[in-house]
């Protein structure tokens, strides 16, 4: 049966089922796990205490939030990572317990589920409440893997799931590159761009993995290293979403949360790469930057223009550092481009962008790809630390 994918659950959704509470659960539970306590088997015991007569065990009750996850809520395939409980009322030889449970917080990227529990007797009497998280597994890739030809090229393309990532991917398996398409959580998308590379009659695997956090890009290298063991272009095209934000109602969290990721994870990516590149003997580094660092940038993207910049300026400070170990280092700085970032712009200010640029349109995510091509090119064999931009002419 295939597994459904993380994006398939809401918040909000909910299931709901009921179990009568046996002597022979309590018995197969002291049998499994040895808790002969005598408040829970004894009956004369548990008349000299407060709760009258034997009362189940706690976390026999508790076991059915484990039928929640594995049979329900998410269902086959969830793991249980964490738990959260409150044990508020006994329960009793007898008692028809009524087990609910409903997603509170879906965390795509992660592929983690918080889900709710509440846990009622036959009185409507609450007797567990809770909270639980649940990693969702990723689904096994149906498509076979794929090795490259001796001597065949190999590049890496962080966030090349969709947009301008996933045009470059397209555009470096055409030029004969083994590409390896990295992508966080939209593997459907990912796996069209590989789908249409294959199609096409070229060469790539997904390699999953957040390209902002260190341990994430280490995995993604050791994939590389394990079946390779070597680099020849690095693309460095992952960003974060831009959230506009007046500088006056921006903290500290937000604003990090923008300059930060992309900066770190050019720093990180070009640090894991340099062994597989000299196992290649050289290579080429391509950052993907922005014209918004030249213009008079938007005033209310501030992080965005500031990580942007820092780009830029890494480019031209690893320019030599990179250069004596034989790797070549550019930046490619795309004007506006026709990407799901232009989608809802209103047409009146589209039309006025296009008036302005000297090639009387939009850049294509295809203009921005065919650009790094090149720069991986040998024709580009004495460019580095340079930042192109592709704009259309506007100065």
């Amino acid at each position: 049966m295939p597994l459904p994918d993380i994006e398939s659950f809401h918040v909000g959704q909910s299931v709901s089922f009921s179990h009568q509470i046996s002597q022979r659960d309590i018995d197969r539970f002291v049998e499994l796990t040895g808790d002969d306590n005598p408040m829970h088997v004894d009956a004369a015991f548990a008349a000299e205490t407060q709760v009258k007569t034997p009362v189940a065990h706690g976390m026999l009750t508790a076991s059915f939030i484990s039928t929640v996850i594995g049979k329900h809520l998410p269902g086959p395939g969830a793991l249980w990572v964490s738990q959260k409980i409150e044990f508020l009322s006994p329960v009793r030889v007898g008692d028809r317990i009524e087990i609910a449970a409903e997603i509170r917080k879906l965390h795509v990227g992660n592929r983690l589920l918080t889900i709710g529990i509440d846990i009622r007797n036959h009185l409507n009497r609450a007797v567990i409440r809770g909270e639980c998280v649940v990693r969702w597994p990723e689904p096994a890739v149906e498509t076979p893997a794929a090795a490259p030809a001796p001597g065949m090229r190999v590049a890496l393309v962080t966030g090349a799931s969709r947009g301008i990532g996933a045009e470059i991917a397209k555009r470096l398996a055409a030029q004969g590159y083994f590409v390896y398409i990295n992508y966080q959580s939209s593997q459907g998308k990912a796996l069209a761009v590989l789908d249409e590379i294959r199609a096409a009659g070229g060469n790539g695997e997904l390699v999953r993995g957040d390209a902002f956090d260190e341990k994430a890009v280490q995995q993604i290298f050791s994939e590389i290293r394990l079946r390779h063991q070597r680099l020849d272009l690095l693309v460095n095209n992952a960003a974060p979403s831009i959230h506009e934000t007046d500088f006056f109602e921006l903290d500290w969290e937000q604003f990090s949360s923008q300059f930060l990721p992309p900066v770190r994870s050019m720093f990180l990516c070009i640090k894991e790469a340099l062994p597989l590149f000299e196992t290649a003997g050289g290579g080429a580094v391509i950052n993907i930057g922005s014209v918004v660092v030249d213009y008079d940038p938007p005033a209310k993207w501030l992080g965005y223009n500031l990580g942007k910049g820092c780009i830029h300026l890494m480019t031209r400070n690893l320019a030599a550092s990179l250069g004596s170990k034989g790797v070549r280092i550019n930046t490619v700085a795309p004007g506006l481009t026709e990407t799901d970032m232009t989608v809802d712009m209103p047409e009146r200010q589209r039309m006025l962008l296009k008036m302005k640029t000297p090639s009387g349109r939009l850049a294509a995510p295809s203009d921005i790809a065919a650009t790094v091509a090149f720069l991986a090119g040998e024709g580009a064999g004495q460019i580095s630390g340079q930042v192109l931009r592709v704009n259309g002419g506007i100065f």
